[in-house]
């Protein structure tokens, strides 16, 4: 693609704003020190595959499936996703050729790929039927998943993707059945909860698998951006109201202009300056609002955070005299950086407080849900500390 702005680019600027939260605008006026390109990724971390430019494309836009599955409940619908996209993922291994358009809201790479240049020819498939049936002929089988225990969604795409299966729901098995494929595992009733299902997949596939990535996929129901019942164990929650906001605010232009000064020495200490910022922030917030308070038992561990920050708030301090910060203010001081900041301030850091207080107030409900299930290892514990 053209240096103006690729895939690539676009997803590390939106993880990286991901992290972003109030901070003053001075802060982004800084020197570069000793900063490191953000964006630049050695070759042996890459984990992006490399694939020759796109013959042609099978395009599936994913609002259809209400066509193909009207009478579907929420929960069914709503696993089709990760069912075509782990098909979409097999079906791409060798050549790129189905797209999965994902409507409204998601970004169109395809848009973006033609305005650099790429021309690629395309057909629409507009039937979730059709669309299995064209590339089940390139699969070796299928595994179903059990939608009573959604964690056996994870051992079955890594078991998947060893073998060349298929994943489907169960509800799928006859449609899946007529196009010639055969059932290879039934993952139904098979553990009795996530643990021992991921301790088979750690004994039994683990070993076959790549060392270079793992890979964390949600399978909490409900899920999706429209639900708040989702983890707090990373930003992934927020990457679609963030990208949303962005493409609002921001041209391709604006976009390409900004990728552009976060892969100068300046810019790239501004993102430590800005990342760094976010945990005082959050816990300014927690503080001022009575929500944080010490927790007995801790003293240890809480020590040795704080000192981990007050060592990266000292490498973060500069002097806003200084000559060499002169690019640094000039970006903070521009229009689009005056914008980005305040679509950092205002928008970022609500939707970080809002979330916080969202998880604060359903955890005693998910503690109550979870119980059984976690009681047996606390059992066990004080058990063997007994």
């Amino acid at each position: 693609m053209s240096k103006r702005v690729n895939r690539r680019d676009f997803i590390k600027t939106s993880a990286l704003v991901s992290g972003l939260s109030v901070l003053p605008i001075q802060f982004f006026a800084c020197s570069p020190g000793e900063s490191t390109d953000f964006l630049y990724t050695p070759p042996e971390f890459d984990i992006y595959p490399k694939f020759k430019t796109a013959k042609k494309l099978v395009r599936f836009n994913t609002s259809r499936l209400k066509d193909s599955f009207p009478d579907t409940d929420q929960k069914s619908f709503s696993l089709l996703y990760p069912v075509l996209t782990i098909f979409q993922g097999l079906i791409n291994r060798q050549e790129t050729r189905l797209w999965l358009d994902l409507g409204s809201g998601s970004v169109d790479w395809l848009a973006i790929y033609r305005q650099d240049g790429y021309n690629i020819p395309e057909e629409e498939e507009t039937d979730f039927t059709s669309l299995i049936r064209r590339f089940a002929g390139e699969l070796d089988g299928y595994i179903i998943f059990d939608p009573d225990m959604l964690h056996s969604l994870n051992v079955a795409q890594t078991w998947a993707s060893l073998e060349n299966w298929m994943v489907i729901t169960p509800d799928l098995e006859p449609l899946i059945k007529s196009t010639g494929l055969i059932l290879k595992e039934d993952l139904r009733k098979r553990w009795p909860g996530r643990v021992p299902a991921y301790e088979w997949a750690f004994e039994n596939l683990f070993p076959r698998c790549s060392k270079h990535l793992i890979a964390n996929y949600c399978v909490d129901y409900p899920s999706g951006v429209a639900y708040v019942d989702r983890d707090f164990s990373n930003l992934q929650w927020l990457r679609p109201d963030w990208t949303e906001l962005f493409a609002e605010t921001f041209s391709d232009e604006e976009v390409a202009a900004l990728v552009s000064h976060f892969r100068t020495g300046t810019g790239s200490k501004q993102v430590q300056i800005i990342d760094h910022t976010v945990s005082t922030q959050v816990m300014m917030t927690l503080s001022f609002a009575g929500k944080l308070s010490p927790m007995p038992g801790i003293e240890e561990e809480r020590a040795r955070m704080q000192a981990l920050w007050n060592e990266e708030d000292e490498r973060m301090r500069f002097s806003i005299q200084d000559a060499a910060n002169a690019e640094g203010q000039a970006f903070a001081l521009s229009p689009l950086g005056k914008r980005y900041f305040t679509t950092v301030i205002l928008n970022l850091t609500g939707m970080v407080n809002q979330r916080l207080d969202e998880i604060a107030t359903q955890r005693p409900d998910q503690i109550q849900l979870h119980g059984d299930s976690v009681r047996p290892f606390v059992e066990g514990f004080k058990r063997e500390s007994a």
